[in-house]
C-alpha cells in the first residue's frame, strides 16, 4: 500500500470517527437535558411537599435524594433543562486543549467537555 492510500484511509477512519464523536455528544446531551427537566420538576414538587407540611424537610429520604444529585453533579454531569436556542451563549476557549467552550449566562465554565480540563 502506498503512503498516499494510507493517509487516505487514515483520513477516512478520522472522518467517520469525528460524525460518530458528534452523535455521542448530541445522544448525551439531549439525555442530560431530558435527566435536567425530570430533576427540576421533582425538586419543584419535593418543595411544594414541604411548603405544604406533607414531608418534612429533613426527611432522610430527601436527604438522600440530595446528597446523590450533588455527587452527580460534581462528577461532571450537567443536569441542565433545555434552553432557548436564541439566546445569547458565551463562549471561551480551553486553555489545554483550545475548544470553544460555550458558557450559558450567569454561569461560569466548570469543566471542558473535551479534555476534561477543570476551571477555577
Amino acid at each position: 500500500m502506498s503512503r498516499f492510500r494510507q493517509s487516505e484511509h487514515q483520513s477516512n477512519i478520522n472522518l467517520h470517527f469525528g460524525e460518530d464523536l458528534v452523535e455521542v455528544k448530541t445522544q448525551n446531551l439531549f439525555m442530560s437535558q431530558a435527566l435536567g427537566s425530570v430533576i427540576d420538576l421533582l425538586d419543584g414538587l419535593l418543595d411544594r411537599l414541604i411548603q405544604e407540611k406533607v414531608i418534612s424537610h429533613d426527611d432522610p429520604i430527601i436527604s438522600s435524594y440530595r446528597k446523590a444529585m450533588e455527587t452527580v453533579q460534581k462528577s461532571g454531569l450537567r443536569l441542565a433543562a433545555p434552553v432557548d436556542p436564541k439566546a445569547p451563549v458565551e463562549r471561551i476557549k480551553c486553555p489545554v486543549c483550545d475548544a470553544v467552550l460555550k458558557v450559558q449566562p450567569g454561569k461560569k465554565a466548570e469543566r471542558c467537555d473535551w479534555c476534561g480540563y477543570e476551571f477555577e
